[in-house]
């Protein structure tokens, strides 16, 4: 068993890596969104709305802070993200020369703690990842000799990130139904190297300058659990609204939001008592939000066009014994990038779709759990079609390809 000491100098070494790592890109993502969030969660991808275990689940479902009791914990991740793109434009230098971003790996953290006011009301608060995205290529792509003035090598990078800071509070309405809500409080920073609508010709900021700005929005969630082998839940989130990147106002014509999404999902025990499987849903409503959604190149509108995406999320989790516990899940959500938007998302190619997950639980006491997750998401490969708007008809053929596996270990305290 672990001294109180080991235990402090523990949670101090997560807690000093917890506390800076959460500004990196979240982890495996959906789009911009971290596909998960804390190892549970994370070991049956990203499946289990109406579980509660980890104080970090409020981050997920607000309705948990209720039923979770007094708990804290930490969680310290890393991944690496393989994208390489070949583009093939009028606009570009290297027509058909495969690059390989040298912005590929990342680490992050979250930190929780959940406190029962009352056998009915819960507390919550929760730092954690919101998501982003970025690379870093050798160089743009547009050319000078296209008529672009890129004789600076504008447009070759791009860093986003986000950090949510969640207060949360659970109420039990009676033994089957809980409900929740909370603040998300955001920060989120940018830095890139195309200042222009031209993806080239100078803008009003400085390249490559980080620009930090706040934003704020608000979570709902609620469970009811229909008998002790089933329960249902949902979840939703509204846009995290930021104020504007005002280095960046030339290639972001307004901010830069989170979208709003809104989640579902189910929790059974057709075995017994120690298999429980979970299936949730999510939608994401990236084409309401102009930067996201709107054509790229487009005057006073340009943006990356991506499209709504819809997620399904399906995970077990078997109790092996009294100390260990098992998990496993899968996570599909279509590529928010289609194939007459591929050349406009070379910045920002988030079109992974599939990924396979592994996790574990282990009680050192009836006090202190270690956790630990792990996940794969196999290439994903998309050329475009060239038949968008001009940047599309211009770059027919351009591929970009990703490919992303990572893993996170947490400490959980029971007090």
């Amino acid at each position: 068993m672990f001294t109180t000491k080991a235990k402090v100098s523990l949670a101090g070494a997560v807690a000093a890596i917890a506390i800076a790592a959460p500004w990196h890109t979240a982890n495996a993502t959906n789009g911009a969104l971290p596909a998960c969030v804390g190892t549970e969660k994370c070991g049956m991808g990203g499946a289990g709305l109406t579980m509660g275990a980890e104080a970090i689940s409020a981050a997920t479902n607000p309705a948990t802070a209720a039923t979770m009791g007094n708990t804290a914990g930490m969680s310290v991740g890393w991944f690496k993200a393989n994208v390489t793109r070949n583009v093939t434009s009028q606009y570009a230098t290297d027509d058909t020369e495969q690059q390989k971003s040298k912005a590929d790996q990342f680490v992050y953290g979250t930190m929780a703690v959940n406190y029962a006011l009352s056998d009915d009301i819960g507390v919550n608060l929760s730092i954690y990842p919101g998501g982003g995205g970025a690379t870093k290529w050798e160089n743009g792509n547009v050319a000078q000799a296209a008529g672009f003035n890129n004789s600076a090598g504008n447009n070759s990078q791009i860093r986003w990130r986000m950090l949510h800071i969640q207060p949360s509070v659970g109420y039990k309405v009676n033994d089957k139904a809980s409900v929740g809500a909370a603040l998300v409080i955001s920060r989120a920073d940018m830095k890139t190297d195309s200042l222009g609508v031209s993806f080239a010709s100078p803008g009003p900021g400085e390249k490559n300058k980080p620009d930090r700005r706040w934003g704020w929005g608000f979570k709902l969630g609620g469970i009811y659990k229909a008998s002790d082998k089933f329960s249902i839940g949902a979840n939703y989130e509204s846009t995290v609204k930021y104020s504007r990147f005002d280095d960046y106002t030339d290639p972001f014509s307004t901010s830069v939001n989170r979208p709003e999404t809104m989640s579902a999902g189910i929790s059974f025990k057709p075995m017994g008592d120690a298999t429980t499987f979970a299936i949730d849903g999510k939608y994401v409503a990236y084409s309401e939000e102009q930067v996201m959604g709107n054509e790229p190149g487009v005057a006073d509108t340009g943006g990356f066009g991506w499209r709504d995406q819809k997620i399904i999320m399906i995970g077990v989790e078997h109790d092996y014994d009294d100390d260990l516990t098992l998990r496993a899940g899968f996570n599909h959500g279509n590529s928010p990038v289609d194939e007459e938007h591929v050349y406009a998302n070379v910045l920002l190619p988030a079109i992974g779709e599939d990924h396979y997950t592994v996790g574990l639980t282990y009680a050192m006491s009836d006090e202190m759990e270690l956790g630990w997750s792990a996940y794969y998401s196999p290439g994903k490969t998309i050329k475009d079609s060239g038949q968008g708007n001009g940047y599309s008809a211009a770059s027919g053929g351009t591929e970009l390809t990703m490919q992303q596996h990572g893993t996170q270990l947490s400490v959980k305290y029971n007090f």
